[in-house]
């Protein structure tokens, strides 16, 4: 709900804003004529990728190719362009805590940035390691989950930092999350810290290769993105080629507090509250 209220907030007016499963007033119109025309009007090749890996046989190739050959050509259709804008937004809901995500507009996944931007994401809030659990949890002992996301899509995308907690620890949480993004944002990772994400990255890279589903995926959601494969070699050489300045240079642009948005779910006070708290 955090989320989905966090989404519908910063980028509003966009297909972006609306909640995956939908409203009661949307799914209440549905019927099996509308999705058939919707399946019609989307499901098209123009837009469709089919990934296959594993044991299969070239007569299969040939029969999903002359099956996927019957759908109907035509335009693909467009969508409105969403952009980031900074919102805060808070729900009270009877909860025993409460649910954070504190979020900075980030490149989206067209990005050349987009290695760079995932070696951030890791050594700010990516594991047990990061600064953000290191310092908020174990450190403090404010909350019990607490960790940063990166949520790029075509033409825009998020970094996030979510934490659920109790009432009392909030904004001792807040002001602490608020000054370790500041010190990033000022002095960029150490070496130290990029090497072990970098080395983290590429070992999960190497790992997730050795199924055969994540290598179906990786076929296919590459293709469909970007219009190519990226090569494994690709990859590790774009993690290889980060360097400490251009993840000091990245944070300094991302942690633009003038950018800072916050979605809040739980026993919370009004958004005007959040908002006069994290004013620069």
């Amino acid at each position: 709900l955090a989320a989905e209220r966090l989404a519908a907030a910063v980028y509003q007016g966009s297909p972006l804003s609306r909640p995956i499963l939908g409203k009661a007033s949307t799914l209440n119109k549905m019927t099996g004529e509308s999705l058939r025309a919707y399946q019609e009007a989307h499901y098209r090749p123009g837009n469709l990728v089919a990934a296959l890996a594993g044991s299969f046989t070239q007569a299969q190739v040939d029969k999903l190719s002359d099956c996927l050959a019957q759908l109907e050509p035509g335009p693909v259709p467009q969508y409105r362009p969403a952009a980031y804008r900074p919102a805060v937004t808070a729900r009270r809901k009877a909860m025993e805590q409460n649910h954070l995500i504190l979020a900075f507009p980030a490149p989206s996944y067209l990005d050349e940035r987009r290695p760079q931007l995932l070696l951030l994401n890791s050594l700010l809030g990516g594991g047990c390691s990061s600064r953000l659990f290191q310092e908020v949890r174990e450190k403090r002992g404010l909350c019990y989950t607490v960790y940063s996301y990166a949520a790029d899509h075509e033409d825009t995308g998020l970094l996030g930092i979510y934490t659920a907690l109790g009432q009392e620890q909030e904004e001792q949480a807040l002001e602490t999350i608020y000054h370790l993004v500041e010190e990033l944002a000022e002095h960029g990772p150490t070496q130290e810290e990029l090497d072990r994400v970098r080395e983290q990255a590429k070992a999960n890279l190497l790992m997730g290769s050795e199924s055969v589903q994540a290598r179906m995926s990786h076929l296919g959601t590459s293709q469909l993105l970007y219009g190519s494969v990226l090569e494994q070699d690709d990859i590790l050489d774009a993690y290889d080629a980060v360097t400490v300045p251009q993840l000091r240079q990245l944070a300094e642009q991302i942690f633009d507090f003038s950018q800072l948005s916050l979605s809040a779910v739980g026993r919370v006070p009004p958004a005007e509250e959040y908002a006069q708290l994290l004013s620069p």
